[in-house]
């Protein structure tokens, strides 16, 4: 596979401030199909046997090696990538190493209505950017992340995937990435608790309790510097922003439950909350469910999201 992408210059967020970079799932989201199909009855599989046996995987590579991204899919792309820079917009997908390459065939196979251009010749997404891994969440300890050429003759310039078993939270608190688009409920709480949303957040709160006014202060000079404070406070990821985009086919929001973000914290966070803790966790679900997590059912969806046209 031969990629010839126009590259263009990074581009600043231009709806909130600071510098936002956007993940997109494949599975489920750019494709119909779900890549991630068959893995868990392959667990006790080396790599060998997977690519020398027939299991599901293959089968769902054959069809991806002969389909290509929908239209409505393409073009929400094209205008998520031109929003937030092509340099920040990344392709990441949590698979085996088969439904790897089919994906790579699958983002470059030609669309005949869009003059036979591919999905990342359209969208002007750098192949680069085009990552993988193969857990949903983890490997908080591999971070910073490193990554090798999915293809051999790329010359650092195609498709990459982790190195190490490392979910998506570790991959975004690597590149900063501060949005996924993705149907599966672990990888988004991953994005949250082991990536750049959580690690910016409780930043924010760490430096909020340190400049909180002591009690004994009167009540003009609490309201005073409380006042100088936030002004201080721009680069806070609650002011600049963070989307973990739930695309599922409901698009209701209660499929997400506070227990579920708990238990997603209890697992990935490494460490047991003290009492002083304890708070900024609180803290931290709530912001994962009230302004963090938004359901999405569609591409218009998306675009309604960001306000594109």
């Amino acid at each position: 596979i031969k990629f010839k992408v126009k590259r263009q210059a990074s581009k600043q967020h231009k709806m909130i401030n600071g510098i936002h970079r956007l993940a997109i799932d494949v599975g489920n989201v750019i494709s119909l199909k779900d890549t991630d199909d068959g893995d868990s009855n392959q667990k006790n599989q080396t790599e060998n046997d997977l690519t020398l046996s027939l299991p599901m995987p293959l089968d769902i590579a054959d069809q991806l090696n002969a389909l290509h991204p929908t239209l409505e899919c393409t073009e929400t792309c094209r205008q998520l990538a031109s929003l937030f820079g092509t340099d920040n917009t990344f392709i990441l997908s949590k698979c085996k190493t088969k439904i790897q390459h089919a994906t790579v065939r699958f983002l470059s196979n030609p669309i005949p209505e869009l003059d036979n251009q591919s999905f990342l010749e359209y969208t002007q997404i750098s192949p680069r950017n085009v990552l993988f891994c193969t857990q949903k969440c983890g490997g908080i300890e591999y971070i910073p992340v490193k990554f090798k050429p999915l293809l051999c003759d790329q010359n650092g310039n195609g498709p990459r995937v982790a190195i190490n078993p490392v979910g998506k939270g570790a991959i975004a608190s690597t590149l900063g990435l501060t949005h996924l688009i993705d149907d599966r409920i672990e990888c988004l709480l991953s994005f949250f608790w082991e990536g750049q949303l959580w690690k910016e957040y409780s930043k924010f709160l760490a430096t909020e309790s340190k400049h909180a006014p002591c009690k004994n202060v009167n009540q003009t000079r609490r309201k005073k510097k409380k006042k100088q404070y936030k002004q201080e406070e721009p680069n806070s990821i609650e002011l600049n922003g963070g989307k973990l985009l739930h695309f599922t086919a409901s698009g209701t929001k209660d499929i997400i439950s506070r227990g579920r973000v708990e238990q997603a914290r209890n697992k990935m966070v490494l460490g047991i909350d003290t009492d002083s803790q304890r708070s900024s966790t609180e803290q931290g679900i709530e912001f994962c469910i009230n302004q963090c997590w938004v359901p999405k059912h569609n591409w218009s969806q998306v675009c309604e999201e960001f306000g594109l046209g």
